[in-house]
C-alpha cells in the first residue's frame, strides 16, 4: 500500500483489505461462538479450517511449525492456483489412501468369510465342477462323471490341508 491509500496495483485499501477482514471478521465469530459452548475442538477445528480452506483462496499459506504447546505458525503470501493445486494434489492422495483402506478391508472380510467355510464344505457347492465327493467332501469325480486325474486329487487334497489348517486358525480366533 502506498502513502496516499492506493494499493500497489491501483486498488483503494479497503478493496484490498475487505476479503483479509471478512476472513477475520467470520473467524473471530466462529470462535466466540465455541468458546462460549466451551468446545475446544470446535475452536481447533475453526483453526485449521481457516488455515486449510480459507487463507489459501485469498493467497495466504499458514503452516505450523512443532507442535502442542509449542507450536509457532508462520505464514507467507503464494499463488492462489498454485495453493490450490497442492490441495488437490493432497486430496487426491488422501482419497487414494482411503480408497486402499477400504480395499484392504474388504479383502480381510473375504479372507475372514473364506476362513470361516469348514473344509469339509468347502468343494460341495461346486456342483458345476463336479459330481461325486467322497467321506471327507473332497471331489472324486468331475462334472460328467469321470473320475480325477491323480494330479487333480492331489492338488484338491492340498487345497483341503490348507483350508483346515485357516478353519482351525478361525475357530481358535472365534473362542477368545
Amino acid at each position: 500500500i502506498t502513502e496516499a491509500g492506493d494499493g500497489a496495483q491501483g486498488g483503494s485499501k479497503e478493496a484490498i483489505l475487505t476479503p483479509y477482514l471478512d476472513v477475520l471478521t467470520e473467524f473471530r465469530q466462529a470462535v466466540r461462538i465455541a468458546a462460549m459452548k466451551g468446545d475446544t475442538k470446535a475452536v481447533l477445528k475453526i483453526a485449521d479450517q481457516l488455515r486449510d480452506d480459507i487463507l489459501p483462496v485469498l493467497g495466504v499459506r499458514m503452516e505450523d511449525k512443532g507442535s502442542g504447546a509449542d507450536v509457532v505458525t508462520v505464514w507467507k503470501l503464494d499463488d492462489p492456483e498454485t495453493m490450490r493445486k497442492e490441495r488437490a494434489q493432497k486430496e487426491a492422495a488422501r482419497a487414494e489412501k482411503e480408497k486402499q483402506k477400504e480395499e484392504m478391508a474388504r479383502l480381510a472380510a473375504e479372507r475372514e468369510a473364506r476362513a470361516a467355510i469348514p473344509p469339509g464344505q468347502m468343494f460341495l457347492s461346486m456342483t458345476d465342477l463336479y459330481s461325486a465327493f467322497d467321506e471327507l467332501g473332497i471331489p472324486t469325480m468331475d462334472k460328467a462323471g469321470e473320475p480325477l486325474s491323480k494330479g487333480v486329487l492331489k492338488k484338491l487334497g492340498k487345497e483341503y490341508a490348507k483350508q483346515k489348517e485357516v478353519h482351525e486358525k478361525y475357530l481358535e480366533k472365534q473362542a477368545k
